[in-house]
């Protein structure tokens, strides 16, 4: 199904697709694979050996005979893992070759361009690698709900297209706080400000936005949900390979050209869409390794608006001119050096008298001078709004994700068992306790619970596909117990 060796983080995992072809310059793409491996001059190599594979963009290899097999949406590992939270390649591939398996009508234009006639999932050519576009987006398939059984209330997302010059932000914050709890005036705050950068006419009004706060806290997610619900392109880049590189020279060329990627090749869009460097307190100055200063340095064009000439191949050739004045850019990062001396200053003072620091107020505000005490040029955090501080997630915050959020994966998978398998799935709270638990445990606060609950129920999937197989769509229940998340065999089916 899957070429599921042990992959580097730098590999690329691509969908692999059988064409076929329909006369009158049209082509029906199947998916029906992914495979790990490299791209090199837009060819993929799989990490089989294998032959390489011609992209399905490329327009004298569609119209080839001979040629079958093609790829799709070639990603680096560690990207997909982002996007996931997981680390199981394994999973990830499953994952994607159950959700995408759906077939894209092709044509050949006048230009001689590949594009989209009709498909069956929603901008499949442009977005399928966002979560929430496999987790819950299935036009063009109907479902029966079984009599007597409710689906979960977890699939809401806006109609038609939005005006990016007149960004109704009410209705994309309720979207963002009925998805991601105990934020809501970050979330305000951050709506408003992409609200009104969508409909500045000049850069100097454009205002970049720095998340702050700890692991799993919903940051990124912030971002990837105001992407899918606007419809425009998201980058989000780890800024920790900008740091492995060193010194920087063509680096920043490196981000741009992976947002006009993620744009569909589209420099309008590329210019409009949303930049989102991760991981931003690792680029701190740390000592005296010069190459830290000079990556900060670098982003200082980036976010002023910078005219930058983008190789789009290997040396030179190809390239376009990309313009970031009137992008969004925005820097997550957890800072835990900063929150660590905030908690310890809040335990009581002296012996006797028990008095405490406001702890919780401490911990929502981080000031300019502690961001440079950190190792962030002054230079560089004035470029940004007021840090904008995310709660550290309690165990009942994290109950409420799991129970409560329209972008629960707890929900999701429940909606996939009614629908596909007829199986209502139910739960005990010692089931949810262990979930939380684990995500405790490991420190990364709401991160981890997908990976966790898509490993408790990896059996019951296996399980599910080969009663369906063997005795058809009846009706099932499906319980699920603390037992469930120790030992993934542990479950019950009636």
């Amino acid at each position: 199904m899957a070429n599921l060796g042990f992959s580097a983080p730098n590999d690329m995992a691509a969908i692999l697709c059988e064409r076929i072809d329909n006369g009158n310059n049209t082509y029906t793409l199947i998916p029906n694979s992914i495979s790990f491996g490299r791209v090199e001059d837009d060819k993929f190599y799989p990490e089989d050996n294998s032959p390489a594979l011609p992209n399905i963009e490329d327009a004298k290899s569609l119209t080839n005979p001979e040629l079958k097999t093609f790829y799709v949406f070639a990603r680096p590992i560690s990207e997909l893992q982002n996007i996931y939270n997981a680390t199981n390649l394994t999973m990830l591939a499953v994952d994607y070759y159950t959700d995408v398996k759906k077939r894209v009508i092709l044509a050949i234009n006048e230009d001689g361009y590949v594009q989209v006639v009709s498909d069956e999932l929603d901008n499949f050519m442009g977005d399928i690698f966002v979560e929430q576009q496999v987790a819950t987006k299935e036009s063009g398939v109907s479902y029966t709900t079984p009599q007597g059984k409710v689906l979960p209330n977890v699939i809401t997302s806006p109609s038609g297209e939005i005006d990016l010059t007149h960004i109704d932000n009410f209705a994309m914050e309720k979207y963002l706080k009925e998805r991601i709890f105990e934020n809501d005036d970050i979330i305000e705050d951050i709506c408003t400000t992409i609200a009104m950068n969508y409909s500045a006419k000049d850069p100097s009004q454009v205002e970049a936005l720095l998340s702050v706060g700890p692991t799993g806290s919903g940051k990124s997610e912030t971002y990837n949900l105001i992407s899918q619900y606007l419809g425009v392109p998201l980058t989000i880049y780890d800024c920790t390979s900008l740091t492995a590189a060193g010194y920087v020279g063509k680096d920043i060329e490196d981000v741009l050209k992976k947002v006009y990627i993620n744009s569909g090749g589209d420099r309008e869009k590329a210019e409009k869409s949303i930049l989102v460097f991760d991981e931003f307190d690792k680029l701190a100055k740390r000592g005296s390794d010069v190459k830290d200063e000079q990556v900060q340095n670098a982003l200082l064009k980036v976010l002023d608006g910078h005219k930058y000439t983008v190789s789009l191949e290997k040396n030179g050739g190809k390239s376009v001119e990309l313009d970031t004045s009137f992008m969004t850019i925005a820097a997550c990062g957890a800072f835990p050096d900063i929150f660590d001396k905030k908690k310890k200053a809040s335990q009581p003072l002296g012996f006797t008298t028990g008095e405490k620091k406001d702890e919780t107020t401490d911990l929502l505000s981080v000031t300019t001078e502690e961001l440079v005490k950190f190792g962030m040029l002054a230079e560089l955090i004035g470029r940004f709004d007021d840090p904008l501080v995310y709660k550290e997630l309690t165990r009942d915050d994290l109950r409420r994700i799991l129970t409560e959020s329209k972008n629960s994966f707890l929900l999701l998978k429940a909606n996939r068992f009614l629908t596909q398998f007829n199986t209502e799935l139910t739960w005990d709270d010692t089931y949810l306790d262990a979930i939380i638990e684990e995500a405790i445990k490991k420190k990364t606060g709401g991160r981890s619970l997908k990976k966790t609950i898509a490993s408790s129920l990896k059996k019951c999937d296996r399980e599910l596909l080969a009663l369906r197989n063997q005795e058809g769509d009846k009706p099932r229940v499906l319980k699920l117990t603390a037992d469930t998340v120790k030992n993934n065999r542990r479950f019950t089916i009636e």
